[in-house]
């Protein structure tokens, strides 16, 4: 794995952007890829974090600082994956290509071509150790999403399995090409009863035996299996949000976010209905990493689906031939937990350098006044 450090890191120009600035400024813009170059250099300032950090805020970091690189010369920074500008990088055929050696000679075109292969050689080891562990966090929320979207929420079959995902395969792939001459350094879980466990320890210990029996109950040949893993499901979930949610704290907070649809009338009572409390659950965790909220409301949804299946699989009692969609739903229930176990990493890593970072990075880029802004944005109207 890479390994650098703070102290000794000197960050400078990628390669990308060194040939780009010796090149006459008319070569230069009809070259049009100085985005790359601040991509890369954007990446660079961020690739020491990798290995120390989550992953999710060296990725933030990095594009931060591309991003302002890129408002800083007055690029979209949207354009560094337009297809006419860098397609043509590696392909010999490619009629861009063809049109830049006419102009300016193969030997230019090459030299920037090279300099991009260099930059990106460089800089793939660390999007390969960034990727091994935000991976099972991708798979989860790509299993959390088609839970919460399903047509039929009871209709098991029609969601993806954890097997059916690509990220973490996509990472595994990439860990034993011939430049990692060390793949161990790499890890790529697929199995995600790790995380889920060190979640349960952190928050909810007495939880592991409801865990561990579901896993148990479903791998095992108990003609009762489904029953009995729908019912550590069930019990897993309920005692969940009574430990990280009480009654009270929920009530009021489904209150103050003013959606009807979190609470219910019972007799004289207000209660805040199963999505409430998960919502109320998912804000502590997740509510920092997501403001917008879309992500809070589909792991809400999503562990609501998985409840209902479950409570349904319980009391069905069609023997084994609902095996395959309660395996379904236990990897779904996992999904939620691998998630919740993500973002609680996520909040314990935001460190006040790294909190302060941030905060310079923002000020930078209102430092750029409205025009940059609105070009950051993708707006093509510069902010009044």
């Amino acid at each position: 794995m890479p390994t650098d450090t703070t102290n000794e890191r000197q960050v400078s120009q990628s390669a990308t952007t060194r040939v780009l600035q010796s090149l006459d400024p008319p070569v230069r813009d009809e070259f049009g890829i100085d985005v790359l170059g601040c991509l890369f250099d954007g990446l660079n300032e961020a690739k020491h974090l990798v290995g120390r950090d989550h992953a999710f805020l060296v990725i933030t970091i990095g594009l931060m600082e591309f991003v302002f690189r890129a408002a800083q010369v007055g690029i979209d920074p949207m354009t560094f994956g337009d297809k006419q500008r860098v397609g043509w990088i590696g392909q010999t055929g490619h009629s861009r290509r063809r049109y830049l050696e006419r102009r300016f000679g193969a030997g230019t075109v090459q030299r920037v071509e090279g300099a991009v292969k260099e930059d990106t050689a460089e800089l793939k080891p660390y999007g390969v150790v960034v990727l091994a562990e935000l991976a099972p966090l991708l798979d989860a929320i790509a299993l959390v999403n088609a839970t919460a979207t399903s047509p039929d929420p009871q209709d098991w079959a029609a969601t993806p399995a954890k097997g059916d995902l690509t990220f973490s395969e996509l990472v595994t792939s990439l860990v034993v090409e011939p430049e990692f001459t060390d793949p161990d350094e790499v890890m790529v879980s697929l199995d995600w009863a790790p995380q889920v466990r060190k979640l349960l320890e952190a928050h909810t210990p007495d939880l592991m035996r409801k865990y561990d029996g579901a896993l148990y109950a479903v791998n095992g040949d108990s003609p009762d299996a489904v029953s009995q893993t729908a019912n550590s499901i069930i019990e897993l979930l309920d005692r969940l949000v009574r430990e990280l949610a009480p009654d009270d704290d929920a009530l009021q907070w489904c209150l103050e976010a003013g959606d009807g649809s979190l609470v219910y009338q019972e007799d004289d009572r207000v209660l805040a209905t199963k999505r409430g409390q998960f919502q109320f659950i998912v804000h502590m965790i997740c509510g920092t990493a997501d403001e917008a909220g879309e992500l809070r409301g589909t792991i809400a949804v999503a562990a609501v689906q998985v409840r209902n299946a479950a409570q349904k699989l319980k009391h069905a009692d069609r023997g084994l031939q609902d095996l395959p969609a309660c395996r379904r739903i236990v990897q779904a229930a996992e999904a939620v937990l691998v998630i919740f176990h993500h973002f609680s990493m996520l909040r314990e890593d935001v460190t006040p350098e790294l909190a302060s970072r941030v905060q310079g990075l923002d000020e930078r880029l209102e430092s750029l006044g409205p025009q940059r802004l609105a070009l950051v944005m993708g707006d093509d109207t510069p902010l009044a």
